[in-house]
């Protein structure tokens, strides 16, 4: 299958672009992702479009949304040279409509890009009690994943995350869940972990396009404003945009990420 490696703030992605049977997707990912062979964080499978204005569509190998996942794949497009165009429009799975791209070579083999993100999403406060602990934070429910947001902690080892993470998963229905230790300190910073169901799939993040997402509608909401901050992450910085009404009530009426991202190989990996 032929292959290439995308790294949207060092959050890996690898973007197979053989038309497969969607029921070899969770076999083939936990292949690719694995040290053997390609050591990625997550995969995204090039499907033909539903929509006749798009490119092409992203379908990744949990049927989940990803952010990271779509910046990688506009990145792609303009490496592809599908396009001449730096505007464009791609589908992804969890989003049931065409998302606006922007996609700009900056250097050679990277690219900075801009994507909008869904919108619709459901938002509640979140407690939870775990091995004697009293945890408290946000829920961000999109179509494809929810993620929890925790403020830091230090008591939340990295071994206490994901046992948090696969308990919570397996009570939540979603395709993926997430889990977003954030701290306010000297500007935002997250920590993302996410668990793919379908894959069984669990990775501490260097970057994570919907956490970020999730963050920015979280602060929006805590502020009742519009707002445009960089989130750092492990691997780098995520712009994350978020566009609300001025009327009565908070509505969130556009989501944008945008970040820095680069090809760094290509080639045909044998499974």
């Amino acid at each position: 299958m032929n292959f290439i490696k995308l790294s949207p703030a060092e959050n890996t992605t690898i973007l197979i672009n053989n038309y497969l049977q969607n029921k070899l997707y969770p076999e083939v990912a936990s292949k690719v992702m694995d040290y053997t062979y390609l050591n990625a964080e997550q995969v995204g499978f090039i499907e033909k479009p539903q929509d006749r204005e798009s490119l092409f569509r992203l379908e990744m190998s949990g049927g989940e949304f990803c952010g990271n996942g779509v910046l990688a794949a506009a990145a792609l497009a303009k490496h592809l040279e599908l396009t001449s165009n730096n505007n464009f429009k791609l589908e992804s799975s969890g989003v049931n409509h065409p998302l606006d791209c922007y996609a700009e070579q900056s250097e050679q083999h990277s690219y900075q890009v801009r994507s909008a993100m869904p919108v619709d999403y459901n938002y509640r406060n979140w407690n939870y009690k775990f091995q004697g602990l009293k945890l408290a934070g946000r829920m961000v429910q999109f179509e494809g994943i929810t993620h929890l947001l925790i403020e830091d902690r230090e008591f939340l080892t990295d071994q206490l995350i994901e046992q948090l993470l696969k308990e919570l998963a397996s009570e939540i229905d979603a395709e993926a869940v997430g889990l977003i230790i954030y701290n306010k300190q000297e500007g935002y910073s997250i920590k993302p972990c996410v668990y793919v169901q379908q894959t069984g799939s669990l990775v501490f993040e260097r970057g994570c396009g919907s956490g970020t997402l999730a963050m920015g509608i979280h602060l929006a909401r805590k502020r009742k404003e519009s707002i445009e901050i960089d989130v750092k992450q492990p691997g780098g910085v995520i712009k994350v945009k978020i566009v609300a009404s001025a009327g009565k009530g908070f509505i969130v009426k556009e989501a944008f990420l945008e970040t820095e991202v680069d090809v760094t190989c290509q080639g045909t990996i044998l499974i």
